[in-house]
């Protein structure tokens, strides 16, 4: 008789009838949990996830099914399932489930007047459930969850319903996870419920699950508490030990409501055993039934486990690994640091030099152009594997006359960097200065490739035939860029006015152009010729850098504002990122280092203004020729050229204020010096002027387009047969394979 008041008192506890409804996951699922107190939230990593915290089965990426089946006092029968299966969302690893619990008793007894009838009773959920893997270490899962449960013969009701649950897991180090898992969320107003057929609607409670495990060697250590709004706290504490590979014990202590005393908590301990075997887990839970005497239960659940991975035998790191520079480092120096470590690396070469390899790796320093340079660092490894690694290098240009608080300072500085505009000899910039109508089209063109610039003048301007920026005008024009004046004439040494320049950019950029109702500035009106340039310009943003509301259309406009200008370009924009890799918004500069000056003792000249590091107004003394660089030219050639002695650079160099002797382009216009009146200056110079010295045995060559190593061989020798010492001096296997832009090194005397 004890026992049937028993088994009806689990009934009506599990039915709910006239309380909040009993969710069946509480009585518990699967045999590993049960021996542990049910303490899993923050374990949760195998089939049994899907009952008690869902994002548990997003760290489960093989095919997975658990099942289990006990009595409850021998009567009540509970059996629960589940599969999940490995899935990919979106580049995110998780695993998608389905769950199933199910409870009842047959045969239960009813007293009538005409004597005894039966009934059946059962209680029923079904669990659809996914997780996801955000990261390593944070997963998070749910299950829609339904109900079915009832009574059938001689009492016969049926309720059905659903709910959500959810769940969160969080790796916090190698040895401790953090779980939480929220039951029945969704409340009784939006659906959350049981509907039964007499009408009664009985809600769900929701249960709030936050848990700890630690894990040390082969030990876990599991805590979690459960809180519910209609029942008191309780507590699961539980121990998982390995005790080898494949066996498994299992302590805990469980609490839950009190049968016997209302409010009360009654503590149960539990405990368990596991077996792995051919890929198939067995385990084993014993656990009292409430706080009953002699009212036991035990747990058997059968499921798989992933197969052993085979050991994989993990080859050698081999890596070569830069310390300094980071990638992209901007900086006003001429050489920098750098250095690395090496993983199973035993020779090492940067920038084309080979390293000396120190127990810290290595360390060098590395010369650098203006610009971007890519700093290549090649090694062979301990298999004879090649390594191949780089790292990118700005240096910027800077000038005497712009200073960190100077109001064009960015745009100059990258600008002037990327190649768009240069400065002069001295190191200054001039952006006081105009800018002529040749210098600011040579400027834009310069920046576009060489194809672009016809091969040959067109003669279009009587007034630009023979002038040095004749390519780039005749170019500028085909491109609609420019345009020349009524009189037919282009003007190239003019200076560009401000609205001429605006002009020029508003069909670089391809503005759309507007009818001006309008002024775009109170001193320029609707009816100038460039008004909806300049209103197109200033609608692009283009302008912005103009506060006041004067445009002084028939202004020169200075150079600095040229880049301030330009800087607000796609056009502009394009040629930085090129070499910055960066958008200019983003790039921060570095601080001016301190200025070293240096004294140039030089008789004294007329101004000479030199245009984009190119055309020089030439003074009237100790000059013999002025010369237009083409391509492929270097000082050791001019020199040759002019003295008959190749060596004779460094005072061509000296003579124009050129930095480095390897840096001229083609266009650009050199003085060449009378050295016979130069001769009473040379000791001076020597002790007063710097020059970037060249190996005296070496011409550094840049490759152009249709260059191959016979014909630069031809070139400089005379004899295309020599192509094979050039290739053997620059170590290059393939003499063939060569590219635009290359620069290799020619041996200035051949040997015989």
């Amino acid at each position: 008789m004890r026992k049937a008041i028993l088994i009806l008192g689990i009934v009506f506890i599990i039915s709910g009838m006239g309380y909040a409804l009993e969710d069946p996951l509480e009585i518990g699922v699967t045999a590993r949990p049960m021996g542990m107190g049910k303490a899993f939230v923050a374990i949760a990593d195998d089939g049994s996830s899907v009952f008690l915290n869902p994002s548990g089965i997003a760290g489960v990426d093989y095919w997975s099914f658990t099942s289990m089946y006990t009595k409850l006092l021998g009567d009540v029968y509970y059996f629960a399932t589940s599969l999940s299966y490995p899935i990919n969302f979106r580049g995110l690893d998780g695993s998608l489930a389905i769950g199933y619990v199910g409870s009842g008793v047959d045969q239960l007894i009813v007293p009538t007047s005409t004597g005894i009838e039966f009934f059946y009773y059962h209680s029923n959920v079904l669990l659809l459930s996914s997780g996801l893997k955000l990261t390593p270490d944070l997963m998070i899962g749910g299950n829609l969850k339904y109900f079915s449960k009832g009574f059938v013969g001689a009492v016969t009701n049926q309720g059905h319903g659903w709910d959500i649950d959810l769940g969160i897991k969080y790796s916090w180090t190698d040895h401790i996870n953090l779980g939480l898992a929220v039951q029945n969320v969704v409340p009784l107003s939006m659906g959350g419920k049981v509907v039964w057929d007499n009408g009664l609607q009985e809600g769900i409670p929701v249960v709030l699950k936050p848990g700890i495990a630690f894990k040390t060697g082969s030990t876990t250590y599991a805590l979690d508490v459960e809180y519910t709004r209609t029942y008191p706290t309780l507590l699961h504490v539980g121990i998982e030990h390995a005790l080898i590979k494949n066996y498994f014990v299992r302590l805990g202590m469980d609490q839950v409501v009190s049968a016997s005393q209302a409010g009360g908590v009654a503590s149960m301990p539990t405990f368990g055993l596991g077996l792995n075997l051919y890929g198939f887990r067995v385990d084993y839970a014993y656990h009292p039934y409430h706080d009953e005497t002699g009212n036991v239960t035990h747990y058997v659940s059968f499921s798989n486990v992933p197969p052993d991975k085979p050991d994989v035998k993990m080859e050698p790191v081999e890596e070569i690994i830069i310390l300094k520079p980071s990638d992209n480092t901007l900086t006003y120096e001429v050489e920098i640091p750098v250095s690395g470590t090496l993983e199973n690396v035993v020779s090492v070469m940067v920038a084309g030099e080979k390293q000396r390899i120190t127990r810290d790796g290595f360390n060098t320093i590395v010369p650098l152009n203006h610009g971007r340079n890519t700093i290549d660092l090649e090694g062979i490894s301990i298999t004879d594997k090649l390594i191949k690694r780089w790292v990118a290098v700005i240096r910027l240009r800077w000038f005497k006359d712009v200073s960190e608080e100077h109001w064009a300072r960015k745009p100059i500085e990258c600008l002037s960097t990327a190649g768009v505009i240069l400065g002069y000899p001295d190191k200054t910039f001039g952006g006081d200065r105009g800018i002529t109508r040749a210098e600011f089209v040579t400027m834009i063109m310069r920046a576009f490739e060489d194809e672009l610039k016809p091969k040959t003048a067109s003669k279009i301007f009587p007034d630009t035939i023979g002038h040095w920026a004749e390519l780039h005008i005749d170019g500028a024009v085909q491109m609609k860029i420019v345009k020349g004046y009524p009189d037919g004439k282009f003007k190239p040494n003019g200076h560009i006015s401000r609205a001429e320049a605006v002009e020029v950019i508003t069909n670089l950029e391809n503005l759309k152009r507007e009818i001006v109702v309008e002024p775009p500035f109170l001193d320029l009106d609707i009816t100038h010729w460039a008004a909806d340039a300049v209103a197109a310009a200033k609608k692009a943003g283009l302008l912005e850098y103009m506060t006041e509301d004067l445009f002084a259309a028939s202004e020169p406009i200075p150079r600095s504002e040229v880049t301030q200008l330009l800087v607000r370009t796609k056009f502009g924009q394009d040629k930085m990122y090129k070499t910055f890799r960066t958008p200019y918004d983003h790039l921060v500069l570095p601080p001016h280092l301190p200025e070293k000056v240096i004294e140039i003792e030089l008789p004294p000249t007329p101004e000479a203004v030199i245009i984009e590091k190119g055309e020089v107004k030439e003074p009237a003394y100790a000059v013999l020729d002025t010369y237009i660089v083409r391509e492929g030219d270097s000082l050791l050639g001019i020199a040759m050229r002019y003295y008959g002695d190749p060596y004779k650079y460094l005072e061509i160099a000296e003579f124009n204020n050129i930095e480095d002797p390897s840096d001229i382009h083609a266009g650009q216009k050199i003085l060449i010096p009378d050295l016979k009146k130069l001769e009473k200056q040379e000791e001076s110079k020597k002790e007063t002027k710097k020059v970037k010295e060249l190996e005296p045995e070496i011409v550094f060559y840049t490759i152009q387009t249709g260059d191959t190593l016979m014909s630069v061989a031809r070139k400089f020798y005379n004899d295309s047969s020599k192509y094979l010492e050039i290739a053997e001096f620059n170590k290059l296997e393939d003499p063939n394979d060569i590219r635009v832009g290359q620069k290799i090194m020619v041996p200035v005397k051949p040997s015989p």
